[in-house]
């Protein structure tokens, strides 16, 4: 967001200074000026999208995403669990005495 926010920041510096340079001839005027609104209401729509699509998770969305993410079985985990193949091969049993 910081980069849009500098672009326009960039572009809206670029349009004052063509309008100011534009000053002699009314319709070179009102012409910087309609390409202003137009840049500027593209840019505020823009904005708009790219909020919607980035918006903050809340708690509520991410409990729903954890919910989901549990409502199968998880496979088991640790390596002694039954029906879990071995990465490698079972070491021989040493006697205690």
């Amino acid at each position: 967001m910081r980069a849009l926010q500098e672009r326009t920041v960039m572009v809206m510096t670029l349009l004052l200074v063509a309008f100011a340079v534009a000053q002699a001839a009314p319709t070179t005027v009102l012409v910087a000026s309609a390409a202003a609104v137009a840049v500027a209401s593209v840019l505020a729509v823009r904005h708009a999208v790219l909020a919607i699509a980035f918006r903050e998770m809340t708690v509520g969305d991410r409990a729903h995403a954890h919910r989901e993410a549990l409502s199968g079985t998880p496979a088991p985990q640790h390596p002694a669990t039954a029906g879990r193949p071995r990465t490698r091969a079972p070491s021989r049993l040493v006697p205690a005495a």
